[in-house]
């Protein structure tokens, strides 16, 4: 549910999601795409990036944004609009407002790719697995999946809704058998089940796969390259018409129901 903010909070997310759903209130078709950073213990104190976000720029109130136009960047900005209109600059971003936010495939070098995943390397995990007590599922504590619920809560019943965990590197995943693992399976349980009540799909390629675990697939762990961009949209196809898993373990689908 990035939705274009490059590492937008999931407080971050909600707002331009809510944004959208005030001026598009009867989507046919949405996707949330849901990252590690909605299964944060402490969501709701990190609301804000480092970049700047305040409300003026996703609120219905047009008049509070001149104000605030009145910088250097702003005047910059309009300088390279202008010179692309007259033609002496191209245009930085496609008219559809989005654009590939990786290099040119022609460009993919496995072994500087390979130097990247190789930050994300880890320790072996323990020996014996971790298991979560009942006392601490209980204390489980999952803020931004109110959040989420919330906007899930206020799409039509019309809209075709699917929620994704994208499919990263197995070396950003967690260890098997590590307590980081266990705290993801209790979130992905936990949205599972808030999609389940609204009849929503959930759709995990967050897993080791033939995809996660190939090197050459990624320019870094979070960032895989276009042909595995073309098969996630695929795959939610066929996830959507079989509401099954994928049967060479790509996806799982953690709840069948959907619209």
């Amino acid at each position: 549910m990035n939705l274009g903010m490059n590492a937008a909070t999931p407080w971050e997310q909600l707002q331009i999601a809510e944004l959208f759903l005030r001026k598009v209130p009867s989507p046919s078709a949405l996707v949330f795409g849901i990252d590690p950073t909605w299964c944060e213990s402490d969501a709701d104190q990190k609301r804000l990036t480092f970049r700047a976000f305040p409300p003026w720029l996703y609120d219905d109130e047009p008049l509070n944004d001149y104000p605030e136009l009145v910088n250097l960047t702003a005047l910059e900005i309009a300088g390279r609009v202008a010179l692309n209109r007259l033609g002496f600059m191209p245009a930085r971003i496609p008219d559809n407002g989005y654009e590939i936010f990786v290099p040119e495939d022609g460009t993919y070098d496995l072994a500087r790719a390979r130097y990247h995943l190789g930050q994300w390397l880890r320790a072996d995990p323990p020996p014996r697995p971790y298991r979560m007590g009942p006392d601490e599922e209980r204390r489980l504590a999952f803020p931004a999946l109110r959040w989420l619920e919330t906007i899930i809560a206020s799409v039509p019943a019309t809209a075709s809704v699917t929620l994704i965990f994208p499919p990263n590197h197995v070396r950003a995943q967690p260890v098997a058998g590590t307590r980081e693992a266990a705290l993801e399976d209790a979130c992905k349980a936990q949205i599972a089940a808030i999609a389940r009540t609204h009849g929503r799909l959930v759709v995990d390629f967050q897993r080791a796969s033939l995809v996660t675990t190939e090197d050459a697939n990624y320019w870094d762990p979070l960032h895989y390259r276009i042909g595995i961009a073309q098969r996630i949209v695929d795959a939610l196809g066929t996830a959507r018409s079989t509401g099954q898993d994928a049967p060479d373990g790509f996806y799982k689908v953690l709840n069948p129901h959907r619209r």
